[in-house]
């Protein structure tokens, strides 16, 4: 399966009219190789894509999850269009991590 939270997050902001600042790479950053990939985006769908990503860093931190959450964002930052989408798969495992980190009482430092 595609990397999930990363894929929802850019196939939600996109089909909808999808994602994400870590270190070097931003969620602006992602979202518009995403728009690269598609050929450009539509109205405000680069908007909403960044929206989307940064109200999901917010929940993150505050769940304590931002380090998962950019290490995430910085694996999303060396994929290359495979079609006119995104190739996440590289990024399931972090992608997994990052659907879960919070929701057992985890963090990203403290497993």
């Amino acid at each position: 399966m595609f990397a999930k939270k990363l894929a929802a997050l850019l196939f939600a902001a996109f089909a909808s009219a999808a994602f994400f600042g870590g270190c070097g790479s931003s969620i602006a950053d992602i979202c518009q190789k995403q728009c690269d990939c598609q050929g450009g985006c539509q109205g405000t769908e680069l908007q909403r894509c960044i929206s989307v990503g940064e109200a999901e860093q917010n929940r993150d931190e505050e769940n304590g999850c931002g380090e998962t959450f950019d290490e995430l964002l910085s694996c999303a930052s060396s994929a290359q269009c495979k079609g006119k989408d995104l190739d996440l798969r590289a990024c399931d495992d972090l992608a997994d991590e990052a659907e879960h980190c919070g929701k057992r009482g985890d963090t990203a430092s403290g497993g």
